[in-house]
């Protein structure tokens, strides 16, 4: 009797189950003369994809021209600001998408992805928004999942690059994640990961590129500036979650970082 012959890379299982998409907010957009945004880091990753009109883009690295059929990927942590002329509509997505629980992989990739003559799809997700039935939340999800596959292949990014950590760093990273404050400090991350604080510092700046305590004050404020945007707290009571000890020290540094204050930041448009 023959049997079928089956090949499996285990390791597949593994990295689908450890991809997280969470989409935050969806929705449709009649771009107003007012749409204009300071260039600034944004804690999530936008997604605009243009059904008509046009609206230019302002990076670090100069200016893009959004145009209609076309499907623009904004990273994570990426300094964006943008224009419009009040002719210009599209559909917009709020999400992060992360891998092994470390961080946004938009964020790591840290440039805008183009995805060009995208307009029958715009149509249908489009179209799709506007059912009123549960297929609309079905046909929505499969869509954003679609774009986010084809963004990372655009991009040419490998799982290696993204993740190029030890498993050690890994589990670091993890460990900040779950205990995200300004006061974590790095005896106390030692004891969590059960080594010296030597090691602890020398490996992860070994495998990141990055010494801890500069990382760990970077997602303490990325955090922030998502509450900011996602949460209706004040910046009382998001500055003491995060532990900072006074919302006037918490407005400093949220300043240094982001070149404004967060209450400034909390009323930016950013859609």
């Amino acid at each position: 009797m023959k049997h079928t012959t089956v090949l499996e890379e285990k390791s597949i299982v593994s990295d689908i189950s450890a991809l997280d998409l969470k989409i935050s907010r969806i929705a449709l957009a009649k771009v107003t003369s007012n749409w204009q945004s300071d260039i600034l880091p944004c804690p999530f990753t936008r997604c605009y994809c243009i059904q008509s009109g046009h609206a230019i883009l302002y990076t670090p690295d100069g200016e893009i021209k959004m145009e209609a059929g076309n499907i623009y990927i904004l990273p994570s942590g990426y300094p964006c600001g943008y224009s419009g002329d009040g002719n210009m509509f599209k559909m917009w997505i709020h999400f992060t998408f992360s891998l092994y629980e470390i961080q946004d992989v938009f964020e790591k990739i840290g440039r805008i992805i183009v995805l060009e003559n995208k307009a029958e799809l715009i149509d249908k997700m489009i179209k799709a928004y506007n059912y009123d039935t549960f297929s609309r939340s079905v046909s929505l999800n499969s869509f954003v999942h679609a774009i986010v596959s084809e963004a990372v292949i655009t991009a040419g990014v490998g799982k290696s690059e993204l993740l190029a950590y030890s498993d050690f760093t890994k589990k670091v990273i993890i460990k900040i994640e779950k205990n995200c404050r300004i006061n974590l400090r790095a005896e106390e991350l030692a004891t969590l990961m059960g080594t010296s604080v030597l090691n602890l510092q020398r490996q992860f700046k070994k495998d990141t590129g990055i010494p801890l305590g500069q990382y760990m004050k970077k997602r303490v404020l990325h955090r922030t500036a998502l509450k900011l945007k996602k949460s209706t707290n004040s910046i009382k009571e998001i500055s003491d979650e995060f532990g900072f000890t006074d919302q006037f020290y918490f407005a400093n540094t949220f300043k240094k970082y982001y070149g404004i204050q967060p209450s400034v930041y909390r009323k930016s448009n950013i859609i």
